[in-house]
């Protein structure tokens, strides 16, 4: 039977701009939005606020729930639920760590502009969610 793994990522906007990070994992680096599995007894509005200050610094509050995608193989299910999420104006993200996970190293969080982000899985799931909500 397959285990059952549930994440959640955080949608930040500011202008025009969406805040990713970039992990390294050694074999690749990819770019993403701020998120993590979830720790036993939090809510995912918990989780996506504790992953959002541990991969890129900053103190994040949980908005409305954007989407939810099921993936799957022979090992895990995989639930991800994505949240618009707010930073207050004057924090800076810079790139955080994650606890427990020494193979990834974080190197940037930054804003990178929407436009430049359209063939992005989760950035293009953000956009339609937001587009549909207008």
């Amino acid at each position: 039977m397959a285990e059952h793994i549930h994440r959640v990522c955080a949608a930040i906007l500011r202008g025009d701009s969406i805040l990713m990070v970039q992990i390294d994992y050694g074999e690749r680096t990819v770019w993403t939005l701020p998120g993590g599995e979830s720790e036993s007894g939090e809510t995912p509005e918990q989780t996506v606020v504790r992953e959002v200050a541990e991969e890129a610094c900053v103190q994040a509050r949980a908005g409305r729930h954007l989407y939810t995608t099921v993936t799957s193989n022979e090992r895990y299910v995989v639930t991800e639920r994505c949240y618009l999420c707010e930073i207050d104006a004057d924090q800076v993200p810079a790139p955080g760590h994650n606890p427990g996970f020494e193979t990834q190293r974080f190197i940037d969080a930054t804003w990178i502009p929407l436009a430049h982000l359209v063939n992005d899985m989760q950035v293009s799931q953000v956009l339609a969610a937001l587009q549909g909500a207008s």
